[in-house]
């Protein structure tokens, strides 16, 4: 055997070739990325002729991007394989970290497996028996699924194997919901969104009231069609009932371009009994976006484009194109301006309330805007904006400013105006909240018109977060005489989802 050498207390970089032939498939990424490792530990031995490395005591890895800490560590250098065990903790090239009892890294495959393991993905805190991780799936055995805290959630979900695509979906095969400790809900498959925390939120059933629907109950199902997701939703609601069956295509890429295409069709049937309109409905979305694209140092560029458009039994048709384009410039660490172009106008009429077109969500507009948000102290931040817009529909400009400050989770405020360079009208914006306690945060939206000497909009709305990741939510439109109520997931909990077991 060779020689071993032990260091004690101490810190050693290695530079060694950690596959001392790879692969040739392996040669170009060799030749690209570094070879050695950084390693810190208690007591570190490297055997020379096995080609091994063995770490013991307070052990901090990096490689590749990786970094691993643990209470024991052993390095195969041939296999470019990685052993770890006692308190593991694993930080990927993502930031996504994961905590167990045992780890076994394969370097060449870039493939992790821990067991038993826990970790946060798209702010959803996991925990499985066996967790294997690579760097677009994570596959989680006899798992358990939460936003709450996971110590004692007030809903979690169970399955035999969740499939995580981070930032997509999460898929639960021989699923059970739970709502306390009692199960409410078991699926074979269970699809939960994680493209955004509204569509988490979306993917479990929700309770409230409004004055289209009344007092409503849904629910929504997805399942798979092939690669598509296809998904069942129903409504009974005192005032109108909904079901509905649709497909939704993942975003794709437009060939080399950088820009992705999404896709979206349903069918449902409808009856509205206020409106006394009972009809079915088939629509389609289409929709092309790209990502932030740098146009120089302190500029980029963005824009969407979404076509929606739905037919009725009754013979009615009603298209609502939306277009969205913002250029960005920095112009210093607080200041950006954006010049930047919105339309939405629809086409056509619709019999359901439910697809009616808020008036002030009608827009043709290119804008305008600078900004300057400066922190002040460590956690307030002040803002100041100043825009110019031009409104096709109403052949007017205007100009308009606003200042306010915010301190997350306390309280908020902005007030500003907007004048009429052709009317000459002016009209008043204010935007004030506070929390009423740690769980419930009050505010009022309000637009008054100074030519008309009335409100055109005053809104007063009320969130409440229930037992950390349920979320009530009241708003009311005095002007609309409108009434919003609801309670589901919170889209944004309040209490950060955090590790129940806790690293070295």
């Amino acid at each position: 055997m060779g020689p071993r050498l032990p260091v004690v207390s101490g810190t050693v970089l290695l530079l060694a070739v950690l596959a001392v032939a790879p692969p040739a498939g392996h040669a170009s990424q060799a030749s690209q990325e570094p070879a050695g490792l950084t390693l810190e530990a208690d007591e570190i031995v490297f055997d020379d002729a096995a080609q091994t490395v063995e770490a013991r005591g307070h052990v901090r890895l990096a490689y590749r991007g990786i970094t691993v800490q643990a209470d024991f560590a052993r390095i195969l250098v041939r296999e470019e394989r990685l052993e770890a065990r006692g308190h593991v903790v694993v930080i990927d090239r993502e930031g996504r970290e994961m905590r167990g009892d045992t780890l076994v890294y394969n370097a060449r495959e870039d493939v992790a497996e821990m067991a038993p393991a826990e970790t946060i993905v798209s702010g959803v805190y996991i925990r499985a028996a066996h967790l294997r991780a690579t760097r677009t799936l994570l596959v989680a055995r006899e798992s358990f699924l939460t936003t709450c805290d996971p110590g004692c959630p007030a809903y979690h979900l169970t399955a035999s194997r969740i499939d995580f695509i981070p930032a997509d979906r999460a898929v639960a095969y021989g699923a059970t919901l739970w709502v306390g400790g009692r199960g409410i809900l078991s699926l074979p498959v269970y699809v939960v969104s994680l493209r955004s925390p509204e569509e988490t939120a979306g993917s479990f059933p929700g309770i409230g009231y409004n004055n289209v629907d009344g007092l409503w109950l849904s629910y929504r199902y997805a399942f798979f069609l092939g690669a598509p997701l296809g998904y069942a939703s129903v409504t009974a609601g005192t005032l109108a009932q909904r079901g509905e069956v649709g497909v939704r295509l993942r975003d794709q890429p437009v060939g080399a371009l950088p820009l992705t295409w999404s896709a979206a069709a349903s069918a449902g049937w409808h009856r509205e009994q206020v409106a006394g309109v009972e009809t079915t409905r088939l629509q389609y979305e289409v929709g092309l976006q790209t990502p932030s694209l740098r146009l120089g140092p302190q500029t980029t560029w963005s824009t969407s484009w979404v076509w929606h458009e739905a037919s009725y039994g009754t013979g009615d048709r009603l298209a609502v194109p939306r277009l969205e384009s913002t250029i960005s410039h920095r112009l210093g660490e607080t200041a950006t301006v954006r010049l930047g172009y919105r339309r939405l106008v629809p086409l056509g009429t619709s019999p359901l309330a439910v697809d009616a077109v808020d008036p002030d969500d009608v827009v043709d507009q290119l804008s305008l805007r600078y900004e300057n948000s400066v922190p002040r102290g460590q956690t307030i931040a002040t803002t100041f904006s100043a825009s110019l817009v031009y409104d096709y529909l109403s052949l007017s400009p205007s100009v308009g400013a606003s200042y306010g400050e915010r301190l997350a989770g306390t309280y908020h405020w902005e007030v500003g105006g907007r004048y009429n360079l052709f009317t000459r009208m002016v009209t008043v914006l204010a935007d004030v909240g506070t929390a009423l306690g740690t769980d419930t945060y009050v505010t009022v939206q309000a637009e008054y018109n100074t030519a008309t000497t009335l409100f055109e909009d005053l809104d007063y709305v009320l969130t409440a977060q229930i037992e950390d990741c349920f979320e009530l939510s009241i708003k009311f439109r005095q002007v609309r005489q409108e009434l919003w109520v609801s309670l589901g997931l919170a889209a944004f909990p309040q209490a950060q989802v955090q590790f129940q077991f806790r690293g070295p």
